[in-house]
């Protein structure tokens, strides 16, 4: 669970979603979406046109951040479609300077 959880984490740092919370647990793993993008509309997006689900934030946080899980059944494959689906739908990580 701790390879899935690494994994999912590092596929979406390459989309430039940051982690929420800084302490995460390995079965579920939460990211902030971009300021202004509708979170709600972009789950509802994806499972209507691709069958994938993303689970998104509640109460306060509902269409703010998402949810992935990465337990269970759910291996490498799904996670790689879910963050292909993602990066279809998000805009592109502004360029980091070289270092």
């Amino acid at each position: 669970t701790q390879a899935l959880a690494s994994y999912a984490r590092e596929k979406a740092a390459v989309l430039g979603l940051s982690l929420f919370p800084k302490d995460p647990c390995n079965i579920l793993s939460a990211f902030h979406l971009p300021a202004g993008l509708d979170g709600k509309k972009l789950i509802k997006d994806i499972l209507r046109e691709e069958k994938i689900s993303i689970a998104g934030g509640q109460g306060p946080l509902a269409g703010k951040i998402i949810r992935v899980a990465h337990m269970g059944h759910i291996g490498k494959p799904d996670l790689d479609a879910g963050f292909a689906a993602l990066a279809k739908r998000l805009p592109v990580p502004s360029a980091r300077p070289a270092s």
